[in-house]
């Protein structure tokens, strides 16, 4: 990645395609990080797909599952799982056009 291109291959030349108004979320550029990796990378979790299956986070992936699980327990009667992962998944697409990158790796169970 320089300064002129991205990670996929973007110029500055092309702004309208690099910058799109859909894109919120960036990666900090590794020569950045470096400088203060305390200040960019997780330490105890993880949201979204940048730092997936890092060692030192997986321990908070259990944690992340009880609580989803139980927030479901609490939004209501009858099968509320349903309700919420249809509406999940509905933005699915959505949340990863949220990205700069894409995590064609990443199945849409784990994404979401």
């Amino acid at each position: 990645m320089t300064a002129t291109g991205d990670l996929h291959g973007n110029h500055a030349t092309d702004h309208k395609h690099r910058f799109s108004e859909q894109w919120t979320i960036f990666r900090v550029p590794e020569h950045i990080r470096k400088i203060d990796q305390k200040a960019y990378n997780p330490r105890v979790i993880s949201i979204g797909p940048f730092h997936q299956n890092q060692p030192e986070l997986r321990s908070m992936e259990a944690q992340k599952l009880r609580l989803y699980e139980r927030l479901m327990k609490q939004i209501g009667d009858g099968d509320p799982n349903v309700g919420l992962e249809t509406a999940i998944k509905h933005l699915e697409g959505r949340a990863r056009r949220c990205y700069s990158e894409k995590f064609d790796h990443i199945s849409s169970e784990e994404f979401i």
